[in-house]
């Protein structure tokens, strides 16, 4: 996230306990580097991956 501004992660649908882990983490993360994070979810058709992208809130950009 400190070298491209962002974490993308694809994460499989089922079981829904993936999704909420990785939210988690990302949040655990945000936390032990002192910043807010917006944690981003997006599907596609039929596609059996959720992407998650997980991006440093504005006012807390890593190197701004």
């Amino acid at each position: 996230m400190q070298t491209h501004g962002q974490y993308v992660a694809r994460v499989d649908r089922v079981p829904h306990q993936r999704l909420v882990d990785v939210q988690w983490r990302a949040y655990s993360a945000a936390r032990l580097l002192g910043i807010r994070v917006d944690v981003d979810t997006s599907t596609r058709g039929d596609d059996p991956f959720v992407t998650v992208t997980v991006s440093p809130r504005r006012q807390d950009r890593i190197g701004a």
